[in-house]
């Protein structure tokens, strides 16, 4: 997105203040431009601290500060186990694998991972794991991976989990 900058810049001896007498920073980016107007699109993801500093002929410095946060790119995320559409009978040990990755914040893991069945509700954190207590019935299993600036990316899959006969042996 570009950001449009404006300073109104005056001093007493020297009224109007324009072009390199105003500098402007980002205390993540350093050096963004000079003069009273100008606009950017390049700032980095995150919150910014952005001054402006007028200097007059003299050599006397006066500053002004914003805040302004640049949001991010969504995470994706992708589970790789187990396959969709699966059908296992009740009591099956099932390993829950995905990848989750953020532009921004890189490998995302923990509790900013989450899995949950439409049938039985929350699963598990993180990028791995196993469960064998899935309850008879087809379960929609989502992940949800969240960055650290809350953008979410979602994924899912179904599992059929049968009810096992019993066994009986005649003897």
């Amino acid at each position: 997105t570009t950001i449009v900058f404006l300073a109104d810049a005056k001093d007493p001896e020297d009224v109007i203040l324009t072009g390199q007498s105003i500098i402007w920073m980002s205390d993540r980016d350093g050096f963004l431009g000079y003069g009273i107007s100008f606009t950017k699109n390049t700032l980095s993801v995150g919150t910014h601290i952005i001054t402006s500093t007028a200097k007059d002929s003299d050599g006397e410095e006066t500053s002004a500060s914003i805040t302004v946060t640049v949001s991010n790119k969504s995470p994706e995320v992708l589970i790789t186990s187990p396959q969709d559409n699966i059908a296992k009978p009740q009591g099956s040990i099932l390993t829950f694998l995905a990848t989750a990755k953020d532009p921004e914040d890189g490998i995302l893991t923990g509790q900013s991972v989450v899995w949950e069945s439409d049938r039985d509700g929350f699963l598990g954190y993180g990028t791995s794991f196993t469960k064998n207590n899935l309850t008879v019935g087809t379960h929609v299993i989502t992940i949800t991976a969240t960055d650290s600036f809350g953008q979410e990316d979602i994924d899912s899959i179904t599992v059929i989990i049968g009810n096992t006969a019993p066994n009986i042996l005649i003897t």
